[in-house]
């Protein structure tokens, strides 16, 4: 697998959650991403190094999930709301599993 751009770092993001999740003391435990990268032949031995690229992805993370768990509990009767782009063909079709 070939991979560039856009598409190396969300698989590079999902390597990095799926590792952090498996450790002992995880801070988040991100299942999916254990499932898509226990499926995926690629070789990670370089993003495997990348302590940086690792703990910036944890870090976000964490942060990110810190952020949501606030808004959420300051705002409990919102309704979630998820835009589709125009460019996505077919948007109708599309499900999302939250």
């Amino acid at each position: 697998m070939n991979l560039e751009g856009v598409e190396k770092t969300m698989l590079l993001t999902l390597f990095a959650k799926a590792q952090h999740s498996q450790k002992k003391n995880h801070r988040f435990f991100d299942q999916k991403a254990i499932d898509v990268i226990s499926q995926i032949d690629y070789d990670f031995s370089v993003a495997d190094k990348d302590r940086f690229m690792k703990y910036g992805v944890i870090s976000r993370t964490i942060v990110l999930d810190e952020m949501v768990s606030d808004y959420i509990d300051k705002n409990p009767l919102q309704q979630l709301s998820i835009s589709v782009p125009e460019w996505i063909p077919d948007s109708t079709d599309l499900t999302t599993d939250l």
